[in-house]
């Protein structure tokens, strides 16, 4: 997300955030900078026993089910893991997006990195914790919200910022970016467009009416960018990049590279970065990104 200077501030009104709370969680990341949580999701119709109990809120116990070759071998005994956070299999999705989704999100806003590194079996719920489905947004459509939500009558007009493809951004005049804006609309949305657009608001309208937001500094305009990769066997496949199609030989998409820029920040080369103003927009690029995922 890019931030800079405004010459002119503007007065907003804003919730007021509880600042004991944020301060008190600030301070265990800066202690504890790598937070490990867990999610216990329910049974399935076809599953009959769990394995997985919920101690507390930061423990589990794992025991072997009595039909497995470790409980038939003696080890009847559970064992004990702790976490930062235990969810149990009656958690919201809302629960865990401001237990650790909004945290990440308020440091964002706050010029700091993040990362959200989600890990499990196949069909262990990760897809459904970070993404969600209609009626359950998760955290990834949660964080969006809150992100447009907060940067609103701030937010710098489109195509003022320009990414240089090596990990900064170049800024134009505000009447080059309305021609350039003027030039990449679209002069006719399809049918599918349309349906697309109908599918994100069925997303994110569960989100419309908690209206979460958190305080930035209003001396400064935004932008948001997103890009999507696939990293795979050390190769690195940008999932936003427009190529064109040869129905006849198809070629295979090409790996990008890690590239370390003047900071010593490392990003990847030539990246695809689509600037999106609203959460709509930015779910989009999620979903058209997915299609084009071949290991999830």
């Amino acid at each position: 997300m890019k931030q800079t200077p405004r010459p002119t501030p503007k007065t907003r009104t804003q919730k007021t955030p509880i600042a004991t709370r944020r301060n008190h969680a600030r301070t265990e990341r800066e202690q504890d900078p790598v937070q490990v949580f867990c999610r216990v999701r329910p049974l399935c119709s076809e599953e009959l026993e769990s394995c997985v109990e919920v101690i507390s809120d930061s423990v589990v116990q794992l025991v072997p089910p009595i039909n497995s070759v470790a409980f038939k071998s003696g080890h009847k005994n559970g064992t004990q893991h702790v976490f930062k956070h235990v969810f149990g299999p009656t958690s919201s999705q809302e629960e865990i997006f401001h237990k650790l989704g909004m945290p990440l999100v308020v440091d964002m806003l706050q010029g700091k990195n993040g990362l959200l590194f989600s890990y499990g079996i196949t069909n262990g719920g990760k897809t459904f914790t970070v993404s969600g489905d209609h009626d359950n947004p998760g955290i990834l459509p949660r964080a969006l919200d809150v992100i447009f939500n907060s940067i609103e009558g701030v937010q710098a007009k489109k195509y003022v910022f320009k990414p240089d493809r090596v990990n900064g951004f170049d800024v134009q005049s505000e009447v080059d970016a309305h021609a350039e804006e003027e030039f990449n609309r679209p002069k006719q949305l399809t049918a599918k467009a349309r349906m697309h657009q109908a599918e994100f608001g069925d997303v994110i309208r569960p989100l419309m009416s908690e209206d979460c937001r958190e305080v930035i500094d209003d001396d400064s305009c935004y932008s948001v960018f997103v890009s999507y990769i696939e990293i795979y066997n050390n190769y690195i496949y940008d999932l936003l990049e427009e190529l064109p199609v040869d129905p006849i030989k198809p070629k295979p998409p090409q790996s990008k590279g890690l590239r370390e820029d003047s900071s010593h920040n490392m990003y990847v080369s030539g990246v695809t970065e689509v600037e999106v103003q609203s959460t709509a927009e930015a779910y989009e690029q999620l979903l058209k990104g997915m299609g084009k995922c071949c290991h999830l």
